[in-house]
């Protein structure tokens, strides 16, 4: 599947509406293969950069930059990816995006290997020449590789209604959210603790490795996967990205869930900017020990996928989002007041089993509502409200932890982030229960309301 796009951005788009050449549980069950194991290779990754940061510098504010280089795409670049979904094929551009992922986590672990003797000993500082160097090109890497995780998210959520039926929507986004939470926290940052003792380089091969499977897979999909509707080829570039803004923006419910994302994720990003510090200062733990740390989480969050539906019908729409805020605002306090691994594993448990629950309600009512034609463009637009709020809470959360390091000291400095996150999250709340009720998600989908204006 190499070589170049058949048109550019310009060019009118084939238009293709068959659902799948080789059949809806085909093509879904290697989507789903693709998502497991390059989500596997993530969370090996999730555990080895903030570590191998670490190696290099014990400056909560430089530690933070790393959280905001891995995520500041998703503020930057978002509505232009989506306009980019919405004019090619779908999956060409998840493999292409796939290739680019694994050649570049290639050369971070070649660059890690070739420096293994003086970058990395358990417990011990490097003895690298020039860390501040190290320190800038893995931020470069970590934002590229973001760049091309933007592409490859967007386009799998424009390309998964397409595999499967409307109607099993929920129960596809379960599934694939319980693989890339099982194949990522619950094996994946466990298998990265594990690796960076055996040699720090290991880690980042085996991330290497998964992308390149995975692009394999997604090629083997058959069929074209367009946008559903043609584009018109005189219309410019700027102004389709304008109409996927616009279309989100004055839809009241998408806007409103978008908005409620972004400040869910601003306070994640801040709360846990410097976790590896935290981790390694105030819990005392190994590499091994805080890839353990998220398997808690990851059961939760598999049994939070495995049973959004069910929950979602007994409890309510509404009242599953205020749910999910209240865990995290209680799992936060939790953390910010323990030093026990034990408890922070239960918190992080709590709220990953609710938030798992609004994740699966989120995407599958963005996939109901939205045109195909315009699918892309709305999930950039979301992404950039949503995943976009993350380096701006790890900026701040960085730089907050740098201030009080002085007057409150260390160990204090890195448990603030978690509370004042509780708090900004309760203060949230009484806006998810008047935008974000049952009755206004429910009469969205029942009357397949569109957007204001």
């Amino acid at each position: 599947m190499g070589g170049s796009f058949e048109c550019g951005w310009y060019c009118p788009l084939v238009v293709s509406s068959q659902r799948s050449e080789d059949g809806s549980r085909g093509a879904f069950g290697r989507l789903l293969a693709a998502v497991t194991i390059s989500n596997l290779g993530d969370g090996v990754a999730v555990i080895a950069y903030p570590w191998l940061a670490s190696t290099l510098t014990r400056n909560p504010l430089l530690i933070s930059l790393m959280a905001v280089a891995t995520r500041s795409a998703w503020l930057l670049f978002p509505i232009a990816a989506g306009g980019v979904v919405d004019r090619v094929d779908r999956k060409r551009l998840i493999v292409r995006v796939l290739v680019v992922q694994f050649a570049l986590t290639a050369v971070v672990a070649g660059a890690v290997f070739a420096g293994r003797d003086g970058l990395f000993g358990p417990g011990t500082l490097p003895q690298v020449r020039m860390p501040g160097l190290w320190l800038g090109l893995l931020y470069v890497a970590a934002f590229l590789l973001s760049l091309a995780e933007v592409l490859r998210d967007i386009g799998a959520q424009a390309l998964l209604p397409r595999l499967v039926d409307p109607s099993r929507l929920e129960r596809a986004n379960s599934r694939l959210f319980a693989s890339e939470v099982v194949a990522g926290s619950l094996a994946g940052e466990p298998l990265g603790g594990v690796l960076i003792g055996l040699a720090l380089f290991v880690p980042f091969g085996v991330d290497a490795v998964s992308f390149g499977v995975a692009a394999l897979l997604i090629a083997s999909i058959a069929g074209r996967y367009s946008p559903a509707e043609r584009v018109v080829s005189t219309s410019r570039f700027r102004d389709e990205l304008r109409d996927g803004v616009s279309w989100l923006w004055h839809h009241p419910v998408l806007r409103a869930m978008s908005l409620a994302l972004g400040t869910f994720n601003l306070f994640s990003g801040m709360a846990f900017a410097t976790g590896v510090l935290f981790v390694q200062e105030v819990l005392g733990l190994n590499a091994a020990q805080f890839g353990l740390l998220a398997t808690g989480a990851a059961v939760a969050g598999v049994a939070g996928s495995a049973l959004a539906e069910r929950v979602i019908k007994a409890l309510g729409r509404g009242e599953v989002i205020v749910a999910a805020a209240l865990g995290t605002v209680l799992s936060y306090v939790a953390i910010g007041t323990t030093s026990s691994g034990v408890v922070v594993w239960a918190a992080m448990a709590v709220s990953a089993f609710l938030a798992m629950v609004w994740s699966v309600l989120s995407r599958s009512l963005r996939q109901r509502l939205v045109p195909d034609a315009l699918l892309g463009r709305v999930a950039g637009a979301h992404r950039t409200l949503n995943l976009g709020a993350v380096p701006i809470g790890s900026a701040l959360g960085g730089a907050l932890v740098t201030i009080l390091d002085g007057p409150l000291g260390r160990q204090t400095a890195l448990r603030v982030p978690y509370l004042l996150a509780a708090v900004g999250l309760l203060i949230a709340i009484p806006f998810l229960r008047t935008r974000l009720s049952s009755h206004r998600i429910d009469s969205a989908l029942n009357t397949g309301e569109q957007p204001d204006g």
